[in-house]
């Protein structure tokens, strides 16, 4: 944590360096292998007003 180079959250969907974050995260437990995660792209959420998120995606195997 704290090293993350993309933002998921756009303050007032604002797509300003002052006003990007990176907020979301996935908590899995060791025992759940992580296939692949992955970030949606900011247009078609944040651009389109569905979100000032975008979705994180976490594949996993149980």
């Amino acid at each position: 944590m704290g090293a993350e180079s993309k933002p998921t959250f756009f303050w007032r969907w604002q797509d300003q360096p002052q006003s990007r974050f990176h907020i979301d995260y996935a908590f899995v437990s060791r025992d759940i292998a992580i296939n692949w995660a992955a970030l949606g792209d900011h247009r078609p959420y944040v651009e389109a007003g569905l979100s000032d998120h975008v979705p994180l995606l976490v594949d996993v195997s149980i």
